[in-house]
């Protein structure tokens, strides 16, 4: 999940447990991911509002875009520690 809190860049990565048959039925299927996605969203924006903060929430990627994510954050961690 892409956002931006407090003027700066927060993503979210969002996992779901492999073999959930929840999410399974909904990953596929581009209408009711969107209703899923939007329900984060909506937890997302009532959560930091209580913390009295500004959040923009930009766009949901999918797995490729996470794992790209993650190997970019594995890159900058051996190059800090």
């Amino acid at each position: 999940m892409r956002m931006i809190d407090e003027d700066e860049i927060d993503n979210k990565l969002i996992g779901i447990l492999a073999g959930d048959t929840y999410w399974e039925e909904k990953i596929n299927n581009p209408n009711v991911i969107k209703q899923e996605f939007k329900k984060i969203e909506s937890w997302f924006e009532k959560y930091k509002k209580i913390e009295g903060t500004v959040l923009k929430i930009t766009r949901f990627d999918l797995v490729d875009s996470a794992i790209k994510e993650v190997e970019k954050a594995m890159v900058n961690y051996e190059k800090i520690f």
